[in-house]
């Protein structure tokens, strides 16, 4: 179930690839290779840039190239071109920069930053940010030479990540508000207006008259202006739950 990617560097891979993958990946150190970004577009695959060490200018002027070709399918990833990227040089916040920016693109991050533990903070942050798409370097051993294999992770580190993965997904729910499941909570935790004192029949009812306390089973202090100035139409006990009907 693992859909095969190859990143191009050189426009004949991308006519060898073209059949091959179902996107096309932009390193980060090609996103002024304007020459292999526009046949890459041709191609009207998903793009998916990188973006590290690259600027606004630079970011915006590759995707104009890439909408040029009438393709519209991007996703930039948010990436610092480090090996390793240390946690304070990560700067996530860039996410959010580029989610303003980009509106109507797909915003990710291709991480770079070691796992500690098998844990990897960035990545977590990353997706509560709102990165849909994430990138992570993968090894079966971090002890091989080169440049990857350190900072990459292994099949214990992406077990670990999944399942905190999946916690996540139930931790930021749904995109609404949901109402039902704090029914309860709202009717005994919110406040009632009740009388503050005798209230005699025909008095006008002042703020002096009214205290807001729990439980939330009559009228909402929300309502709390308009009952100033109404009329008791019987007389009220002190500390009574005040109801629609006692007033004109």
């Amino acid at each position: 179930g693992i859909d095969f990617l190859s990143t191009p560097f050189d426009l004949e891979a991308v006519d060898t690839l073209s059949n091959l993958v179902p996107a096309f990946k932009i390193a980060s150190a090609d996103i002024t290779n304007i020459p292999l970004i526009k046949k890459c577009a041709k191609y009207k695959k998903p793009i998916i840039m990188s973006t590290g060490a690259s600027s606004l200018e630079e970011i915006s002027y590759a995707v104009n190239e890439i909408y040029a070709t009438g393709n519209k399918k991007v996703i930039l990833l948010h990436c610092i071109l480090n090996y390793p990227t240390t946690i304070e040089k990560a700067n996530l916040n860039t996410i959010k920069i580029l989610q303003e920016e980009y509106k109507d693109i797909y915003i990710g991050y291709s991480d770079h930053v070691a796992p500690h533990n098998s844990d990897m903070p960035a990545l977590e942050v990353a997706i509560s940010m709102g990165a849909v798409v994430i990138e992570k370097h993968f090894t079966h051993n971090k002890k091989l030479p080169g440049n990857d294999h350190y900072h990459a992770m292994d099949k214990k580190d992406l077990k670990n990540f999944n399942d905190k993965l999946d916690n996540y997904k139930l931790l930021l729910g749904k995109n609404f508000i949901d109402l039902k499941d704090q029914e309860e909570a709202r009717l005994h935790a919110r406040r009632s207006i009740f009388s503050q004192g005798e209230i005699k029949k025909g008095d006008i009812i002042l703020e002096s008259s009214l205290i807001s306390k729990r439980p939330g089973h009559g009228i909402s202090p929300i309502y709390w202006n308009d009952l100033i100035g109404k009329k008791a139409l019987v007389s009220i006990k002190d500390d009574t739950l005040i109801e629609w009907s006692m007033l004109n």
